[in-house]
């Protein structure tokens, strides 16, 4: 503890950073959105004479981990005792990895109750110890000095359905791979959707028409595409625009993950004229009615695309 960068996180009354403080602690700041608990923590430091070493931010805590991370801010410590809600505290986790909050030798401690069990790990960040003392549950995570180069890439993310994959994706692809030393093509797996191809299908296609190139690499996913790039430590997400029509949708999407996430930029690709045309859908309805998809699709695609309506028809 003695001179650490100590970050209380969902602070409530400042009792947590207060002590980290009292033990010697350089500094603290504290995060916690109700300015009520923000008047009471400036009060408890004035009390113990403390408000010198101490910073206050009124904000909830993704927005407080978006601008520690714009200030390229690091902590010793990271302490968070969340509503006990599981999900968000992998999402919290996710935010302190792809921020680089934490120092390289630096501890983030989570308070859970043991029904609520926290993540085992976070990318990077891996539990290395845990502590239960009655119903609650402390929780160490340090950062894996076992990771590979890659993280220190500059990464970037296609995310799409990919259901399937075209002429045109693969030109959006082909050329984001000549930005970016680093670009996963991240397929979706979205519940409201009802695709031909199950998500291994379109993986595996992915992976054949993309082997020639060396810096992609193919990956699925559920959930926020915004949560996936942190986890990732992305610096970008690429978005093909086919038509005009398509920049709407794409640029309100692309202000909500701004807002989400200040750090990860969105990259527009215009598709190339002649890909202009080609969507999955179109594809999917050429395709059964026995249309020829050579100009399309890959032939892997193309085979499997037959083989599927063959079956359907039958």
């Amino acid at each position: 503890m003695p001179g650490s960068r100590f970050l209380d996180l969902f602070a409530g009354t400042g009792n947590i950073g207060i002590e980290a403080l009292s033990r010697g602690a350089a500094s603290a700041v504290f995060v916690e959105k109700d300015i009520k608990n923000i008047r009471i923590i400036k009060e408890n430091l004035k009390i113990t004479g403390l408000e010198k070493q101490a910073e206050l931010i009124c904000k909830d805590v993704l927005s407080a981990i978006d601008f520690l991370g714009m200030q390229k801010q690091q902590f010793d410590i990271i302490f968070l005792d969340p509503p006990y809600l599981k999900d968000f505290e992998a999402s919290v986790l996710l935010a302190i990895a792809g921020h680089g909050l934490l120092k390289q030798d630096g501890t983030v401690i989570i308070e859970s109750n043991k029904k609520d069990w926290p993540p085992r790990d976070a990318k990077d960040l891996k539990t290395v110890r845990q502590e239960k003392y009655g119903d609650t549950i402390l929780s160490f995570y340090q950062y894996d000095q076992t990771t590979g180069r890659e993280s220190s890439l500059l990464t970037a993310i296609c995310p799409g359905s990919f259901d399937p994959v075209t002429y045109g994706h693969l030109d959006i692809i082909e050329r984001a791979s000549l930005l970016f030393p680093r670009l996963i093509v991240a397929v979706s797996r979205n519940p409201i959707k009802n695709p031909l191809f199950t998500i291994d299908e379109r993986v595996e296609m992915l992976k054949e028409a993309l082997s020639p190139y060396h810096n992609v690499e193919v990956d699925s996913f559920e959930g926020l595409t915004i949560q996936y790039a942190i986890q990732q430590k992305a610096k970008a997400i690429v978005r093909g625009l086919r038509v005009i029509s398509d920049f709407e949708n794409e640029f309100r999407m692309a202000l909500t993950n701004k807002k989400l996430a200040c750090h990860l930029e969105t990259v527009f690709l215009m598709t190339k004229a002649e890909f202009s045309f080609i969507s999955s859908t179109t594809v999917k309805e050429i395709a059964s009615f026995g249309g020829s998809m050579r100009f399309l699709v890959p032939p892997i695609v193309e085979k499997r695309l037959k083989s599927k309506f063959n079956v359907c028809n039958s």
